[in-house]
C-alpha cells in the first residue's frame, strides 16, 4: 500500500488505480501463463501510468477459472 501511495494513488481515489490495473493489463502482452488445475494464470509485465508521473515496471497476475471467461 505504501508503494501505491508514494506513486500517487490515494484510498479515496481508488478508481484511478482499478482503471490503471485494467489499462496496464489491456496495453501489454501476457509474459507468462501457467496451467493447473482450477484455470489458467497470466502473468503481465510493463509499465504502469501513475498520478506521479515516473511509470514504474510492474507485474500484474490475472486467474481465469476453468470453466469461465472472467479474469480476475
Amino acid at each position: 500500500a505504501l508503494w501505491l501511495i508514494e506513486h500517487g494513488f490515494t484510498p479515496d481515489a481508488w478508481g484511478i488505480l482499478a482503471a490503471a490495473i485494467k489499462r496496464h493489463a489491456a496495453t501489454h502482452e501476457v509474459a507468462r501463463v501457467d496451467d493447473s488445475p482450477f484455470g489458467k494464470r497470466y502473468v503481465i509485465e510493463g509499465p504502469i501510468v501513475t498520478p506521479d508521473g515516473p511509470n514504474p515496471i510492474v507485474r500484474s497476475v490475472w486467474f481465469i477459472e476453468t470453466g469461465d471467461d472472467v479474469p480476475q
